[in-house]
């Protein structure tokens, strides 16, 4: 029951740190219609940020990504340009989580059922979600609507 609690605080907080984006002005318009979506790159490409402990131990314990090589559904670590930036690796493992959880995958890594090292993910996530939001006072606004 723990686990389904965390993950629908982390959908939850997610949910909300895209909606505070966006209403902080990192909007842009999908190619073909007008439907407004996160501009995640200005974000990423435009936020310094120092990352404390729990956001490390985050990023060293990052889900896979599921991915589609040679007819065959596969696990692959994520994989950080050397020039990412601290927000951009964490928006990448924040996203990647949400996506696994999202689409049926429960586990981290390559569809482990480990419940400990969900549940610390997630409170990772969590945290990291609150800090990110709370370092941006705009950011902070809409995430606390």
């Amino acid at each position: 029951m723990e686990s389904e609690q965390l993950i629908y605080t982390f959908f939850k907080k997610f949910s909300r740190f895209e909606y505070a984006l966006k209403q902080g002005g990192y909007v842009r318009v999908a190619k073909g219609n007008d439907a407004a979506q996160v501009d995640w790159k200005t974000y990423e490409n435009n936020t310094a940020y120092e990352l404390d402990a729990k956001e490390e131990e985050l990023l060293k314990a990052a889900p896979q990504r599921e991915i589609y090589k040679g007819g065959k559904l596969l696990w692959e670590n994520l994989k950080f340009g050397k020039t990412a930036s601290n927000v951009k690796r964490l928006v990448l493992t924040l996203k990647t989580l949400r996506n696994n959880l999202f689409h049926g995958e429960k586990g981290a890594h390559g569809g482990s059922s480990n419940e400990g090292e969900l549940l610390s993910l997630l409170e990772k996530g969590i945290h990291c979600l609150d800090k990110l939001c709370s370092s941006n006072e705009e950011l902070k606004k809409h995430y606390e609507d």
